[in-house]
């Protein structure tokens, strides 16, 4: 490693590893940092007690697996912040990292803003920098005791005392940001139950009060996620699929892990609505696993359209371009999305997508444009009608954003000179 160089350092629960591919929106943009600056960019991905402690590299990016002492569950989160911070500035010094040469610490997740907070006290310029993904950014719904009022409160107190100390607090989209700064009071037009719920323990406490907030929207790597020429698609062994050009029915996608917040039984209402009104010559491909999926089987089975839907198996990430090019609209029914990458790499690939209204990447949608693409939480029929319009008048789709990872990163890179 340079000794003069500087180090931007990433730590992450999330990160795709050669078995799974979780995470692969932070490993694009590590590898945009990293293409885009002279910094030595680093990655720290921290694993649970059960999971094996290995060393890796994907895509050329090394990666170093750390076993920090969390508490179990997110039960009293925050309390092992002091050994946390201690145990990552040893391993540091293990690895010969000077600390005096680390200019950022990006934790992602108010849990991990102890790495940062442990550098920072050895050097007082890096900047900490913590990133949100989720509509819930301080994870206060998450863990086996997170219902308990008790160990909700202590977590929300030791969180805002932390994010208050962040050089910079990063949102993966305006709703994200909307819901932090509203904390501890639901951002407008929250309707999921558990969010109100949770929110509702914590009503009297105070509001974060930033140093600097930036969104920073999950990119697409339009080296892999892009239109594709006539001869250019590849068929492969694991997963064929047709494209657009192969099939004759109007296909409509969604990947998406089958869980209430995700909402597929809009989707599916939505499509069975659809048939009803005569539209025979549709299918509805469905990618991902989760608990709610023998529901959505159990009324797609009910309602007779079981054999219009496909169930393509789960891929990795750089295959997934071949399955959107499958696509003629991607629709993602989710009411509580903090972004929703998927949409966007469906946009990168040609396929125009339907999102809900106040979620994620409806910010990408214009407002002139919103009657086309976007649809109420939980409105079947909307949806189905939104639909069954592009259907037949087939309206070109326009973004009002770049969703380019390299442009994001570039102008990112450039604010954090202001730090």
């Amino acid at each position: 490693m340079t000794d003069n160089k500087e180090y931007y350092i990433c730590v992450t629960p999330f990160f795709p590893t050669p078995k799974k591919w979780q995470g692969a929106y932070v490993l694009d943009q590590v590898k945009a940092i990293k293409r885009n600056s002279n910094y030595e960019v680093l990655v720290f991905k921290t694993c649970t007690i059960n999971e094996k402690q290995e060393d890796y590299i994907i895509d050329d990016i090394k990666v170093h697996t750390i076993k920090p002492l969390l508490m179990p569950s997110y039960i009293l989160n925050g309390a092992t912040e002091g050994i946390i911070a201690k145990m990552f500035v040893k391993t540091l010094c293990k690895l010969n990292i000077p600390l005096k040469q680390i200019a950022f610490v990006h934790c992602h997740t108010t849990n991990h803003a102890a790495f940062g907070f442990g550098v920072k006290q050895r050097n007082n310029k890096t900047k900490v920098l913590v990133q949100f993904h989720d509509l819930d950014p301080l994870t206060l719904r998450n863990g086996k005791w997170a219902e308990k009022r008790w160990n909700r409160r202590y977590r929300a107190r030791k969180s805002i005392n932390t994010l208050n100390r962040a050089d910079l607090l990063i949102c993966i989209s305006e709703p994200v940001r909307d819901a932090l700064l509203a904390f501890p009071y639901p951002r407008k037009g929250e309707i999921y139950p558990h969010a109100l719920n949770m929110l509702s323990m914590v009503k009297d406490m105070p509001h974060i009060t930033p140093q600097k907030i930036y969104i920073l929207n999950n990119g697409v790597d339009t080296s892999i996620f892009h239109l594709i020429e006539k001869n250019e698609h590849k068929e492969t062994t694991q997963n064929p699929i047709e494209t657009r050009r192969n099939h004759t029915s109007f296909r409509i996608g969604c990947i998406a892990n089958f869980q209430e917040l995700k909402d597929h039984r809009t989707l599916v209402e939505a499509f069975n609505l659809l048939i009803k009104r005569g539209h025979k010559n549709l299918s509805l491909s469905l990618l991902g696993s989760g608990e709610t999926r023998s529901e959505i089987e159990e009324f797609l089975q009910k309602n007779s359209i079981y054999n219009f839907v496909e169930w393509p198996k789960e891929m990795y990430h750089e295959n997934l371009p071949q399955y959107y090019h499958s696509l003629d609209l991607f629709v993602l029914p989710s009411y509580y999305e903090g972004f929703g990458c998927v949409c966007t790499e469906a946009a990168a690939c040609g396929v125009p997508y339907m999102i809900c209204t106040n979620q994620g990447a409806a910010e990408y949608i214009p407002q002139n444009e919103a009657h086309l693409w976007t649809f109420e939480p939980k409105n079947y029929i909307q949806l189905a009608d939104r639909i069954d319009y592009y259907i037949k008048y087939r309206p070109k789709q326009h973004l009002c954003k770049t969703y380019d990872i390299d442009i994001l990163i570039k102008e990112f890179l450039n604010f954090l000179k202001t730090l």
